[in-house]
């Protein structure tokens, strides 16, 4: 999603966009739902979370970065909205300051974003379920989620 223009559930869009390529006048966000169900109780020893970003309006890497975080409220992905936003933890959370995709002195590539994985593999063992927000406050686009 992206405010001002696309202020409710873009879930049918090829992209996760997530950050702003004009100083904040528009400004996207994306949320990922990883249904784990099949892995409570079980013994997780490895997981991995890698955006690809093939869009970035600078190289500046000075910025707040990529930020992925825990929501911890309900949410579908139909239906959710930029305000009220699904409730979140910053306990946890990955920064991530890569620019990648602006030049060939910054080019399109993946961003790890591992450590945030680590709270899938200990929520998933206890509950069977996780939610992660990825947002960025400086410029990128992001078009790929694998886990």
């Amino acid at each position: 999603m992206q405010t001002p223009d696309y202020t409710d559930s873009q879930v049918s869009s090829a992209e996760l966009k997530s950050g702003t390529y004009d100083a904040g006048t528009d400004v996207a966000r994306s949320y990922l739902k990883f249904e784990v169900s099949a892995f409570k109780g079980k013994h997780i020893t490895h997981t991995n979370l890698a955006l690809y970003s093939y869009y970035s309006s600078t190289c500046s890497t000075s910025g707040s970065g990529t930020v992925v975080r825990r929501v911890t409220g309900s949410w579908d992905s139909s239906s959710v909205t930029w305000s009220p936003k699904p409730a979140g933890t910053t306990n946890g959370q990955v920064i991530n300051t890569a620019a990648k995709g602006y030049s060939s002195s910054c080019p399109a590539g993946t961003m790890n974003c591992r450590p945030a994985l680590r709270r899938v593999r200990q929520r998933a063992r206890r509950h069977g379920s996780h939610r992660l927000r990825c947002f960025r406050l400086v410029p990128t686009a992001v078009r790929h989620a694998q886990r």
